[in-house]
């Protein structure tokens, strides 16, 4: 991929292609809107993509970070039954292990505020991408791929409105 999805996801939104589109607007209104449909719908599976890959990492770190405190407990557990029967060689393994495992807590816990950031922009983008989408006019010869997806981002987006809506109502911010 030549452009990084920021640089595309930014372009598509901001509309950037002012020469491309000068040229194409010129010679074919059609082929332009179509383009920009494309590319918008190429930049959305993108983001899509990528939040599915930021949330499954997320996940795994999310067990990973679940599995290192279990096991943590668990070498407690096991260090006071070291001690209580005097076996300092298996109380030493264990703290030893503990020590290993502390080490590792704070880099998950860094890796995983970092990919929910990951995560949270790439919603924003999905957002913003999904605004723009809806900007663009329909072309009647380009039918959605899936128009369950589309059926459902209609509906999340209806609730957002009505949850703005609801705020408002309810008084000053």
């Amino acid at each position: 991929m030549a452009d990084s999805l920021k640089t595309r996801v930014g372009r598509v939104v901001a509309g950037s292609l002012h020469a491309l589109i000068d040229k194409l607007e010129a010679q074919a209104p059609e082929s332009l809107q179509q383009q920009l449909q494309r590319e918008a719908a190429a930049a959305l599976d993108d983001v899509r993509h990528e939040l599915g890959r930021a949330s499954a990492a997320r996940h795994l770190a999310q067990q990973q970070h679940a599995r290192l405190n279990a096991e943590h407990e668990r070498l407690h557990g096991h260090l006071d039954e070291a001690l209580a029967a005097a076996r300092e060689d298996l109380a030493r393994a264990a703290v030893a292990r503990q020590l290993d495992i502390e080490a590792q807590l704070p880099v998950l816990e860094t890796q995983l505020a970092e990919l929910a950031r990951q995560e949270q922009e790439l919603k924003g983008y999905l957002a913003a991408l999904l605004a723009k989408q809806r900007e663009l006019p329909a072309a009647p010869e380009a039918p959605r791929a899936d128009p369950a997806l589309h059926e459902l981002d209609a509906l999340v987006r209806e609730q957002q409105i009505a949850a703005r809506l609801a705020q408002l109502k309810a008084g000053p911010r």
